[in-house]
C-alpha cells in the first residue's frame, strides 16, 4: 500500500510541474476562459458580480451574472483574495481541482474493492490523459464540476450520509449544469445495493435543493435578467440539439483528443474485450458500464468538447474494471490505453518545452495583433488564442469587450449600440461570427478597414494563428 501512495504523489507533483511550466502556454488561452474568469475578478475587485467584458453585449452584465451558476467563479474570486488575480492564477486553482479529482477516484477505486495493479494503472491512465490535463489546466468550470460529480458518487459508495450525497450533485450541477448528469450513476448505485428507497430520495434531493436555494434567494430579484441571460444559455443548448447530425457529434467527442483515430481504435480495442467479458460481469462492473454510458449519452446530446472532459474518468474506471477479468485482450487494451497516453504527453512536453515553437508563434500572434490594433480603444474579441490578457495587462484603461456567441437569442439593440462605440473587431473565424455584429460591420463597412493576420501552424499546434480584423478608418483632421 504505501508504494501506492508514493506513486500517486510522485504523479501529483509531475502533474502540478507540468501544469505551472505550462502556464499560458499550453492550452492556447481560450475566449471562454476570459469569459468566466472576469466575473471572478470583477467580484474580487469591486464586490460586484459583473462580467465587464459582456458590459453592452448582454442586457445586466455590467453588475449581474446570471447566465451560468456562480460555484466555479465564486470559488475563483476567493482564491483571488489569497493569490493574485491573473489567469495563471486562475489556471493553477483549475489544475489543483483537477489533482484532487485524481484522489477523489483513487478513493472510488478503494470503495470498489478493485486490485492493487488496476487503481495503480487508473491513476497512471488519469493522470498521463492529455484531455484530463488540457481542460483542467483550463479558466472553467469543468474542473470543480467533475469534482463534486465524482465526490458525491464516491460518498454513495461509502454509503455516507444521503443529505451530503444530494448537497455535492447540487454543487456539481451549480458549478455547470452538466452536473446533473452524475444523478443518473449515483440513483444505479442504490438501485442495484436497493437502498432506493423515499427516506434516501427525500434527504438527498433536499441536499440538493441547498445550494439551489441559495443561488435562487441571488437570482429572485434579478428574475427578469436571470430570464435573459440564462434563457439565452438554455435556448443556445436547445438549438444545438438539432444542429448536428449523430455522426458529427460523435466526431465532435472524437476530435477532442490527440490523433483521434488512434484513440478510437484504443477504445474500439476496449469494446471488444469487453464483449469477451459481459457474461461475468459483477454489479459493480454493470454500474460502471451505466455511469460511462450515461456520460457518453449526454455529451452526445449537448455537441461540446469541453463535456468531454467528464468522460475521461469514466472511460479510465471502465478500462481498469477490464483487467479485473485477466484476459489477454483486457491487458493489451490497457498496455495499448497506457502506450497512447504516453506518447501524446511526450509529443506535448517536447513540443512546448524543447521546441519553443508554439510558444514563440503565440507571442508573434500577439505582438502582431498589437501593432495592428494600434492606439485604438474599443475592442472586441473573438480570437483564438485569447490576446484579452496580453492586451489587458499592457493597456489596463482600454474598454476590451469578448464575444457574444452567435448562437445565443439576444436582444439585437443593445448589441447593436455598443458596437457603434467599438473601433476594432477582431475575429478567427468569421462564420461564427454573431449574427447582429455581422450586419453591423456589413452596413458600415465604409468605416471600416479589413485586415488578415495569418502565421505558420507550428508542428503538433491544436489552433491556427489566423484572424481578421476590423479597423475603424481614423479621421484626420481638416488643416
Amino acid at each position: 500500500m504505501p508504494a501506492i501512495y508514493l506513486l500517486l504523489n510522485l504523479f501529483a507533483g509531475l502533474f502540478l510541474f507540468l501544469s505551472y511550466k505550462s502556464g499560458i502556454d499550453y492550452p492556447a488561452i481560450w475566449p471562454d476562459e476570459v469569459l468566466f474568469f472576469s466575473p471572478a475578478f470583477d467580484l474580487h475587485r469591486t464586490g460586484t458580480f459583473s462580467t465587464s467584458v459582456l458590459s453592452g453585449l448582454i442586457p445586466g452584465m455590467e453588475h449581474s451574472t446570471l447566465w451560468m451558476p456562480p460555484v466555479y467563479m465564486i470559488s475563483l474570486a476567493a482564491i483571488f483574495k489569497v493569490f493574485p488575480d491573473t489567469i495563471e492564477t486562475a489556471r493553477m486553482f483549475s489544475s489543483f481541482i483537477g489533482l484532487g479529482t485524481v484522489f477523489i477516484f483513487y478513493r472510488i477505486t478503494l470503495a470498489l474493492n478493485l486490485s492493487n495493479l488496476a487503481k495503480i494503472l487508473g491513476v497512471v491512465l488519469l493522470f498521463t490523459d492529455l484531455v484530463f490535463f488540457k481542460i483542467s489546466h483550463s479558466a472553467r468550470m469543468e474542473s470543480i464540476c467533475l469534482l463534486f460529480g465524482l465526490t458525491s458518487i464516491l460518498f454513495t459508495l461509502e454509503k455516507r450520509n444521503s443529505f451530503g450525497i444530494g448537497f455535492l450533485l447540487g454543487l456539481s450541477f451549480l458549478s455547470h449544469p452538466f452536473g446533473i448528469v452524475y444523478s443518473i450513476p449515483i440513483a444505479s448505485i442504490l438501485f442495484f445495493e436497493k437502498r432506493f428507497t423515499w427516506k434516501e430520495i427525500i434527504y438527498s434531493g433536499f441536499g440538493f435543493l441547498i445550494p439551489i436555494l441559495i443561488w435562487g434567494i441571488y437570482v429572485f430579484p434579478r428574475l427578469e435578467l436571470f430570464q435573459i441571460q440564462f434563457g439565452a444559455q438554455l435556448g443556445r443548448k436547445k438549438d444545438l440539439l438539432g444542429k448536428f447530425s449523430y455522426l458529427t457529434k460523435f466526431k465532435i467527442i472524437l476530435s477532442t483528443f490527440k490523433y483521434p483515430l488512434f484513440k478510437f481504435t484504443v477504445v474500439l480495442l476496449g469494446v471488444v474485450a469487453f464483449l469477451f467479458t459481459i457474461k461475468n460481469w459483477e454489479k459493480k462492473s454493470i454500474w460502471i458500464l451505466v455511469y460511462l454510458g450515461t456520460i457518453f449519452v449526454f455529451l452526445i446530446l449537448s455537441s461540446e468538447m469541453w463535456y468531454v472532459f467528464h468522460l475521461v474518468p469514466a472511460l479510465v474506471l471502465f478500462s481498469i474494471q477490464l483487467l479485473e477479468y485477466k484476459t489477454k485482450l483486457s491487458k493489451f487494451f490497457i498496455f495499448a490505453s497506457l502506450n497512447y497516453n504516453l506518447s501524446v504527453l511526450g509529443i506535448l512536453i517536447f513540443s512546448i518545452f524543447f521546441s519553443n515553437k508554439i510558444i514563440n508563434t503565440t507571442f508573434e500572434f500577439y505582438t502582431k495583433l498589437d501593432e495592428m490594433i494600434e492606439d485604438r480603444d474599443g475592442i472586441y474579441l473573438q480570437a483564438i488564442p485569447d490576446p484579452f490578457f496580453y492586451l489587458k495587462e499592457k493597456y489596463p484603461s482600454r474598454r476590451i469587450l469578448e464575444f457574444v456567441p452567435g448562437e445565443l437569442p439576444l436582444p439585437k439593440e443593445k448589441i447593436q449600440e455598443t458596437a457603434k462605440q467599438l473601433s476594432v473587431f477582431v475575429f478567427y473565424n468569421e462564420e461564427l461570427m454573431n449574427e447582429t455584429i455581422r450586419n453591423f460591420l456589413k452596413e458600415h463597412s465604409n468605416e471600416f478597414e479589413r485586415k488578415e493576420l495569418i502565421l505558420p501552424k507550428p508542428r503538433f499546434s491544436e489552433i491556427e494563428y489566423t484572424a481578421v480584423v476590423y479597423l475603424r478608418k481614423k479621421i484626420i483632421p481638416i488643416q
